[in-house]
């Protein structure tokens, strides 16, 4: 939008009422400006941020939104001078106007020009450097004499209108505080000087400049000399945090002594001080800032014994925070002064300072309405994780697990950005988890995906890029990885990664990252169940140096197998097979089960075929006999094997419960 004026198109209602219309008989002027808030990640002062000086149209403001930190840097942010323009001081010599009055053109020929303010814009105004004829009245019966017109100072009144010769002063400019009185007049000592600014009802989601001080009334010197004093400036700031020292200003302008070198003129108020407003979600780094809004001084007339009237002092501005900074200074202006005489010593020469000003380090920065700062909007996300295979039988071949990732972002946020999710895999062993393939991946709520790099196969540490997530929207990522056969049983948990452009940062590039914390909920866990895996270790227990010495014919050994399950799962149709050792006979009714608290049940089988070069081709049908093969008696010869088959329960791989043994007696030939 070009400086005159357009249309803008706003995301969300404005909670106010602008009108920008010109004066007329029952009002003044009205105006606003639309002010563009930059926004930054972070911030560094690297020196002194200076606002532009008000117009009439624009200008007059210094605000900016830091997300992150705000580092003072040592710098300041300047607003002094920068609000409400003063009355404009011009040499009259009358022969109209008013002792004592409160509204009159500016035609008339006698009296000062009151300041810009709230209510309006008078036709005479000074900027500070120049005198600007606005070519209407401005306010309503006339924009000269006493009367202040909202937070603006009034113009002095003249003791002899008909020359505009006794000249009083401008008064102060109004804000947190109320303006002064104009000084008195010249040899009447009338007390007519222009009446101080009101203060403004200020509060954090209401603030305003200072008024301008009005000007003097002046029939000698140069007329500009008795201009008043210009208002100070607003300065807004929203940010995370603070850093470092610095300093924000918004002081009232000090109006111009009148005439020090020449004659008596009437001298402006100071313009009120402006103001301030800073919110930070962490306010601890504040006590760096020192922070003056203080109204501005009147001017002096100084010409040796003859008193005329001094400007008044401008009234405090106003200081806002959520916590308290390193110094405040709301001061009202110092009234000017005048060199006094015999019969009137007092230099103050019925001139007032402004009052002190308001600061508040309490406020809510809730209260401030509009659009949420950037500290209050950044993305807000979540990472969570699942899996739809919590348990998982592996196997000789591995096994394989499914996950879900979501990202979520929390509404009414900013979109994160440059957005990357990633998964550290367990890795019990070497490559014990990859990535082995991406399901699905589905963007809700206005979530899009302006690149697409999916993993590797194989990677352990999987990443997907990469996404932008408006507030309320989110990313759901479905994918499948393989475990290892040699993965060890055991309940796996693994967190989960977002990783994205940090709306806080100090660099270009940098990020941020949020993390799913895999402890905090059993939702991803996945439990690997190895195999059964049932040793057995066999033994002759009997006679005692089985094992250990040669034993002679008919002695009989006590064989024994003991099986025991340290696998992942339980071992299901458990059968123990044990060939009878050559030269032996099976001894009747000696083949045993030692089951203890496994729970199985055993039938106990014999072949009188089996080879050991092939088992598989074994009978299990056949009954010992006594003294069968020649063996004898009580013996069988004919026993080549005989096999322990489980009918009833399976072995569990816990223990006590995993182990038992199985026995029997063959007798040395």
């Amino acid at each position: 939008v070009g400086l005159a004026g357009g249309t803008i198109t706003t995301l969300q209602n404005l909670t106010r009422t602008y009108r920008s219309s010109p004066a007329t008989s029952t009002r003044g002027r009205r105006t606003y400006q639309v002010v563009r808030i930059p926004q930054y990640s972070s911030a560094t002062l690297s020196g002194t941020v200076i606002a532009a000086s008000w117009d009439g149209r624009s200008g007059g403001v210094v605000a900016f939104d830091v997300a992150g930190n705000l580092n003072m840097g040592g710098g300041t942010v300047n607003a002094n001078s920068r609000g409400f323009r003063a009355g404009l001081g011009r040499t009259l010599t009358g022969p109209n106007g008013t002792v004592n009055g409160y509204r009159g053109p500016s035609t008339d020929g006698s009296g000062g020009s009151k300041a810009e303010g709230i209510a309006g814009t008078p036709r005479y105004v000074w900027d500070g450097v120049l005198g600007i004829d606005n070519l209407v009245e401005g306010y309503p019966n006339g924009s000269y004499y006493r009367g202040a017109p909202g937070n603006a100072g009034g113009g002095g009144n003249d003791g002899t209108p008909n020359n505009n010769g006794e000249n009083s002063g401008g008064g102060g400019g109004g804000n947190g505080g109320i303006g002064g009185r104009g000084g008195n007049t010249w040899n009447t000592n009338l007390t007519v000087g222009g009446v101080g600014g009101a203060a403004f009802p200020a509060a954090a989601n209401r603030l305003t400049f200072g008024g301008g001080g009005g000007a003097a009334t002046t029939n000698n010197g140069s007329g500009s000399t008795a201009s008043g004093g210009l208002g100070g400036g607003a300065v807004l700031i929203r940010t995370g945090s603070v850093s470092g020292s610095g300093s924000i200003t918004a002081n009232g302008g000090d109006a111009q002594d009148s005439n020090p070198t020449c004659c008596g003129d009437g001298a402006g108020g100071g313009g009120a001080g402006g103001s301030i407003l800073l919110s930070a979600q962490d306010s601890s780094g504040l006590s760096g800032i020192n922070t003056s809004a203080r109204g501005g001084d009147g001017g002096d007339t100084l010409v040796a014994a003859v008193p005329h009237g001094p400007g008044a002092g401008g009234g405090g501005g106003v200081i806002l925070a959520n916590g308290a900074f390193g110094s405040t200074n709301v001061n009202g202006g110092i009234n000017g002064t005048t060199s006094p005489s015999a019969t009137y010593p007092d230099p103050n020469y019925g001139a007032q300072p402004g009052q002190n000003g308001i600061v508040n380090a309490l406020i809510n920065p809730n209260s401030i309405q509009g659009t949420p700062s950037g500290a209050d909007c950044i993305p807000d996300l979540t990472v969570t994780k699942a899996t739809s295979t919590p348990t998982v039988n592996n196997g000789p071949g591995g096994t394989t697990a499914t996950y879900s990732i979501t990202v979520q972002n929390a509404a009414n946020r900013a979109a994160a950005t440059q957005l990357n999710i990633s998964d550290a895999l367990p890795q019990p062993i070497a490559s014990g988890f990859i990535y082995a393939s991406t399901s699905s991946v589905v963007l809700n709520g206005g979530a899009t995906r302006p690149s697409s790099t999916n993993p590797a196969v194989g990677a352990t540490t999987p990443q997907w890029s990469e996404f932008r997530i408006p507030g309320g929207g989110s990313v759901v990522l479905t994918f499948v990885v393989n475990i290892a056969a040699g993965v060890p049983s055991a309940t796996y948990q693994n967190p989960a990664t977002a990783t994205y452009l940090d709306p806080t940062r100090t660099t270009p590039a940098g990020t941020t990252s949020v993390n799913y914390d895999s402890a905090s909920t059993t939702n991803e866990d996945v439990t690997v169940i190895g195999p059964p895996d049932v040793g057995l270790v066999k033994d002759c227990v009997a006679p005692a140096d089985c094992t250990t010495a040669a034993q002679i014919p008919d002695t009989e050994l006590t064989y024994q197998i003991v099986f025991t399950n340290t696998g992942g799962t339980n071992a299901a149709n458990l059968v123990l097979v044990d060939a009878i050792p050559d030269n032996t006979d099976y001894k009747l009714g000696s083949a045993a089960a030692n089951t203890g608290t496994t729970g199985l049940t055993f039938v106990i089988e014999y072949s009188d075929d089996f080879v050991s070069g092939n088992p598989g081709a074994a009978t299990w049908t056949y009954t010992p006999v006594s003294g069968a093969g020649g063996a004898d008696a009580g013996y069988d010869r004919l026993v080549r094997a005989i096999r322990w088959r489980v009918t009833a329960g399976s072995l569990s791989q816990t223990s006590p419960n995993n182990s038992g043994s199985v026995s029997f007696i063959s007798k040395i030939r």
